[in-house]
C-alpha cells in the first residue's frame, strides 16, 4: 500500500493517539502493513491539537508575558492563553489586547461589504477621489489615478507612511488639514526609498505596503460624499462586530495589559487602531470560513471577496498575491492556499490566518513586539494543513 506525504504526516501528527481505520471501521495495519485499500485517517483530537499549539506557541512567542490564540480547525474550536509561551489558566482569552495592522482587513470587509450590496454604493475600481473631501477631487492631480482596489492592494504608488498620518478615521474624527494637503499635492514622483519604493509607478502596477494608503482608504470607505452616517465606529458595528457576537473589537476597547516593545520595555504610545480579544477572533475565524450560524447573504459574499485575488506580482522579491487586505502568498506545489495578515505596533504584535480548503483559522494576538506570532502562525498552519 502507497502511502502519501500528506498522509505521513497525518500519521506523524497523530502520535500515539492516532490510529488507522478501514471502511468498516475495524483496525487495519499501519506503515509497514500490507492492505491493498487505501485507509481512512482519524483526525487529530482537541488534546493532540492542544499539543502541537503548544509546541509551537513555545517555540515563536516566549518572549511575550501575554499570548491568546483562538484556534478553529474543521469544527473543533480551541481558546488557550499562554504566560511566556507556556500555557496559563491566568490568561484570559477574553483580554483585550491592539491587533495593529490587521485592522486593514476589516477596512476592506467594509470596502467588500458595499460593493456587493444588491445596489453597490461603491465599486472596487472606482477612484478615490470620489470618496474624499470635494475638495480633493477639484484641486487633486496624481490622486485622480487610485483606485479604491489599489489602496486595497497596496498598489497605490503611495509610501509606507507619512509624518502626520493618524487614525482619525478609526475614531470618527474627519480628516485632518495635513492629510488633504497630502491628497490634493501628492505627485507620485521622486527616487523611490525604502518606505516609497513605487514611487512615479503607475498606480496598480507595484506593490509598497502602506499604512497611510490604508488609511486613505478608511476615510474613503466610511465617509464617502461626506455622509457623517458612514462613521469607521458605526459600520465596524453594523457590519461585522454585531453580527458576529465581537463584543470588544474596536478602536476604543480598553486594553487589558500594556505592550511591550523589541526591547521588552512598556510601551508609553497606545494603538490608534483596532483592539480586539482571542474569544472575538475566533467568531472572526469562523464567520471567513463559513462555519458561523446565521451568517449568510451579503456579509459572506463580502468575505468572500476579500479572500479572492485581486492584484498578483512580486512582494518582497517574490511572486505573490493580494485579496483586499489579505495576503496570498503563492503555495508550493501540493500545498494549500493560505491567506493570511499581521499586524504590530505601540508594544502589541498579533497575526490571523485561514486555510479556507481545510477549513483550518488560527489568530495569536501578543503584547509584545519581540514575539513572532506570523512565524508560529503560518508554521502551524502549514503543518495542520497537512494533516487535515
Amino acid at each position: 500500500m502507497e502511502i502519501s506525504r500528506k498522509e505521513m504526516l497525518r500519521l506523524s501528527a497523530l502520535g500515539a493517539t492516532g490510529i488507522i481505520l478501514d471502511s468498516c471501521g475495524k483496525s487495519v495495519p499501519g506503515l509497514n502493513g500490507t492492505q491493498s485499500y487505501a485507509p481512512q485517517i482519524v483526525r487529530p483530537r482537541a488534546n493532540t491539537l492542544i499539543n502541537m499549539l503548544d509546541r509551537y506557541i513555545l517555540q515563536y512567542c516566549s518572549a511575550a508575558p501575554v499570548i491568546t490564540v483562538a484556534l478553529y480547525a474543521d469544527g473543533t474550536s480551541i481558546l488557550r492563553g499562554y504566560a511566556q509561551g507556556k500555557p496559563s489558566s491566568s490568561i484570559n482569552t477574553d483580554w483585550v489586547l491592539g491587533i495593529g495592522s490587521n485592522t486593514k482587513v476589516f477596512t476592506s470587509t467594509l470596502l467588500a461589504y458595499q460593493c456587493v450590496a444588491p445596489t453597490p454604493k461603491l465599486k472596487l475600481r472606482d477612484r478615490v477621489i470620489h470618496y474624499l473631501p470635494p475638495i480633493v477631487k477639484k484641486r487633486g492631480d496624481a490622486i485622480k489615478q487610485v483606485r479604491l482596489v489599489d489602496l486595497a492592494t497596496h498598489t497605490a504608488s503611495f509610501p509606507h507612511s507619512v509624518p502626520f498620518s493618524g487614525s482619525e478615521a478609526f475614531t470618527d474624527q474627519p480628516p485632518t488639514h495635513q492629510q488633504i494637503h497630502w491628497w490634493i499635492h501628492w505627485k507620485n514622483a521622486g527616487p523611490p526609498h525604502t518606505s516609497d519604493a513605487c514611487a512615479g509607478q503607475p498606480p496598480g502596477t507595484c506593490w509598497q505596503y502602506s499604512d497611510w494608503g490604508f488609511i486613505t482608504l478608511a476615510n474613503a470607505v466610511t465617509r464617502y460624499n461626506s455622509i457623517p452616517s458612514m462613521v469607521y465606529t458605526k459600520q465596524l458595528r453594523d457590519v461585522i462586530t454585531e453580527r458576529l457576537g465581537m463584543q470588544k473589537t474596536g478602536p476604543l476597547e480598553k486594553l487589558s495589559v500594556p505592550g511591550y516593545n523589541s526591547q521588552g520595555h512598556v510601551e508609553t504610545h497606545l494603538p490608534t487602531d483596532l483592539r480586539s480579544t482571542a474569544k472575538d477572533m475566533l467568531n472572526w475565524l469562523t464567520a471567513c470560513l463559513g462555519r458561523f450560524p446565521g451568517v449568510n447573504g451579503q456579509l459572506n459574499h463580502a468575505i468572500t471577496l476579500t479572500m479572492q485575488t485581486h492584484w498578483s506580482g512580486t512582494i518582497n522579491n517574490k511572486e505573490s498575491s493580494m485579496g483586499l487586505g489579505w495576503q496570498l502568498p503563492h503555495p508550493l506545489p501540493g500545498e494549500p492556499q493560505v491567506v493570511w495578515k499581521n499586524g504590530g505596533g505601540s508594544g502589541y504584535y498579533s497575526f490571523m490566518g485561514l486555510v479556507p480548503s481545510e477549513t483550518l483559522g488560527i489568530a495569536i494576538l501578543t503584547n509584545s513586539q519581540a514575539a513572532n506570532p506570523t512565524g508560529c502562525g503560518l508554521a502551524l498552519l502549514r503543518r495542520l494543513a497537512a494533516v487535515y
